[in-house]
């Protein structure tokens, strides 16, 4: 049948997220399966009292979660309904070299996320 237009919603219903701190909202898992195919916006999310307007995210299935990562926070949502708000961890590009020549930004992932370094081009 296809994938049809539109975009999906994840309405987090203005739950207040503590940040590292799992909190349950029943049905948010299969909202996620039901729109894993289109593009996402993040609505009603609340971190520290902080209200987060409407924003759009690319989520990423990691199997037992979907994550993605948006206005310096991490959100991971799993398999149990449970929500999980952290602090992202922080893009810091390395120094660009000094040496005359064309230099590229080179991105890894790892556990931890990605490491930057700098590549000489050839």
């Amino acid at each position: 049948m296809g994938i049809r237009g539109g975009y999906h919603v994840l309405d987090f219903g203005g739950y207040n997220f503590t940040l590292g701190t799992g909190h349950k909202i029943p049905g948010i898992w299969e909202q996620v399966l039901a729109g894993a195919d289109k593009p996402c916006i993040l609505s009603g999310l609340v971190a520290g009292s902080a209200y987060m307007p409407d924003v759009w995210v690319n989520l990423t299935n990691k199997v037992t979660t979907f994550d993605t990562d948006v206005a310096g926070l991490h959100i991971s949502i799993a398999t149990n309904d449970t929500v999980t708000v952290t602090a992202a961890p922080a893009l810091v590009a390395p120094t660009a070299p000094s040496a005359n020549g064309t230099y590229y930004l080179v991105g890894t992932k790892n556990s931890s996320g990605f490491t930057y370094a700098w590549t000489a081009l050839n």
